[in-house]
């Protein structure tokens, strides 16, 4: 398989940057996989932090298991970094992943024209 075809398909399956090993350039994979890292832990640290919230409020009987009134509670209530913030950093992530995609298939094109 040529690297153009498989340095994006590892960035779209495995992680964002993964492409980056197979055209042997482990430092920018690297960062791409620290940056995603890091964007999905502050994430799930906002995720567990309003689901915490919300059992406990269940579990006390303040609030009823109802779906509607949970996802109102998810838009609405308390936030550890704020909706903004999360909202934004979904968008870099999605941003880093789109990059490192079209950039593996940039220089694996470029290596296998290179390669004949």
């Amino acid at each position: 398989m040529k690297k153009s075809r498989k340095a994006p398909l590892l960035c779209t399956t495995v992680f964002p940057g993964a492409g980056y090993f197979i055209l042997e350039k482990p430092w920018h994979g690297g960062m791409a996989l620290l940056v995603t890292l890091l964007s999905l832990v502050i994430i799930m640290k906002e995720a567990m932090f309003k689901a915490d919230i919300i059992s406990k409020e269940i579990l006390a009987g303040e609030m009823s298991f109802d779906p509607i009134l949970i996802t109102q509670k998810l838009m609405s209530g308390p936030s550890l970094y704020g909706s903004n913030f999360i909202e934004y950093l979904s968008l870099f992530l999605f941003s880093t992943w789109l990059v490192t995609v079209l950039d593996c298939y940039r220089l694996g094109k470029k290596m296998d024209n290179e390669a004949g």
